[in-house]
């Protein structure tokens, strides 16, 4: 009988410790899924509090102990609602959370958080200045890569990254150019049969005729005099 109720014992303890574990895991969850909702936030955070004060009863552990096993639980709350808030690449919000929740976490989690915030913020604002120089339509594309050369030309790693995303804006153009352009060349030749052929005037306020630029503009200019000399 004593060896039945050990067991007993036993299997309870497991099942409370399960419990109150996987409470901490649940509000962990929810606290990530609740990143900008304080009264949500707030609720996660005393739901973990009281799991972990009831797991440091169950596991008899002393004071260091349950310090150890509420500091980790910390560590995963703040991680998972800042990791929430970069998922939505939202890095001021992430900032924010971490700079007034630095306490929460230990040193090293601290740093390496840090580390990672300091990364995405840079490659933000690196991004939001290729847009920038990549939207003024008083450079040239060459006048554009020199900006950003001279931008980060103490900072190679940031310089090439940031070359590259210009690139891909001056690809991403030349496509949606090319497009619009053999569009409306089908509009005006009437040589493929799945658009209509329209006259000038149509081609002129037609959305494809819109997105071609004053360069492409010319050039179909002289390509429908070169067709209507043939």
């Amino acid at each position: 009988q004593g060896a039945v109720q050990n067991h007993e014992t036993q299997q309870l303890y497991e099942h409370n410790v399960n419990t109150w574990g996987n409470k901490i895991e649940l509000a962990t969850q929810t606290a990530a899924q609740s990143y900008n909702d304080p009264a949500a936030l707030g609720k996660a955070q005393g739901d973990i509090d009281e799991a972990v004060r009831q797991l440091a009863v169950l596991k008899g552990m002393d004071r260091e102990g349950a310090q150890l096993l509420a500091q980790k639980a910390h560590d995963q709350f703040s991680t998972s609602v800042i990791g929430k808030f970069m998922e939505r690449k939202e890095w001021a919000g992430a900032r924010a959370y971490f700079n007034a929740h630095i306490s929460d976490m230990t040193p090293a989690t601290a740093a390496k958080v840090d580390d990672i915030l300091k990364k995405n913020e840079n490659l933000s604002a690196m991004t939001d200045t290729v847009q920038n120089v990549w939207n003024d339509k008083s450079l040239t594309y060459e006048q554009k890569t020199d900006a950003l050369l001279q931008r980060y030309k103490d900072d190679p790693d940031t310089q090439k990254a940031a070359i590259e995303q210009l690139h891909l804006h001056q690809g991403a153009y030349k496509q949606t150019q090319d497009e619009a352009y053999g569009t409306v060349w089908d509009m005006y030749s009437g040589l493929n049969p799945s658009t209509p052929k329209l006259n000038m005037k149509q081609i002129h306020a037609s959305v494809e005729w819109g997105k071609l630029d004053g360069e492409r503009r010319a050039e179909f200019q002289k390509k429908i005099e070169l067709w209507n000399r043939q």
